[in-house]
């Protein structure tokens, strides 16, 4: 199933590029349609859906078990029944953005330039099937879930434009590499 590319233009630019004002346009935007849709689910509003459940349900129940599972595991249910195509690595990914792991972790800027760079270069390499065969062997399991988290929301934000052909890759690395001190 192709992925919609305005969905994921218009997710972004909530995410990275909204004022608060704009944030309290979208959300009331979002509280009408929730109300007047509220039998139904949309692939569109799955996301602010996950994310407020992840934090309602992490608030309030942080003392029981694994809530993140818990919760990676009804936001994959809802998913599932929602868009029946989407491919697991795919769902995977937007899991871990949906629900982060608030515990410290590796982050991309806090790594050197030329390090980030290479974990971009293996990601896109692979994502759109230039990586070789020995290359994708000598990988670990479960690597690009681990770079995904490393990832900075910028980077997610381009990579998913670059596959989704909304950037073409010439654009992909100018917009990566600029503002970027080298280290």
């Amino acid at each position: 199933m192709p992925f919609d590319k305005e969905l994921y233009r218009t997710v972004d630019y909530i995410l990275n590029r909204a004022s608060a004002k704009d944030l309290d346009v979208v959300k009331a935007a979002l509280e009408r349609r929730q109300r007047d849709s509220r039998s139904r689910l949309s692939a569109g509003n799955i996301r602010g859906m996950a994310h407020d459940l992840a934090g309602a349900v992490s608030e309030q129940l942080e003392s029981i078990g694994d809530i993140k599972e818990m919760t990676k595991k009804y936001i994959r249910d809802m998913v599932r029944r929602t868009l029946p195509e989407i491919p697991e690595e795919q769902l995977e990914l937007m899991l871990e953005e949906w629900v982060p792991d608030r515990r410290g972790q590796v982050s991309e800027e806090n790594l050197p330039r030329d390090v980030a760079r290479s974990m971009v270069v293996q990601f896109v390499d692979y994502s759109v099937g230039r990586m070789s065969p020995a290359h994708k062997a000598e990988l670990q399991k479960d690597w690009s879930r681990r770079y995904w988290s490393v990832f900075s929301e910028r980077t997610r934000g381009l990579i998913r434009e670059l596959l989704m052909g909304a950037i073409s890759e010439k654009q992909f690395w100018a917009r990566f590499d600029e503002e970027r001190p080298a280290t």
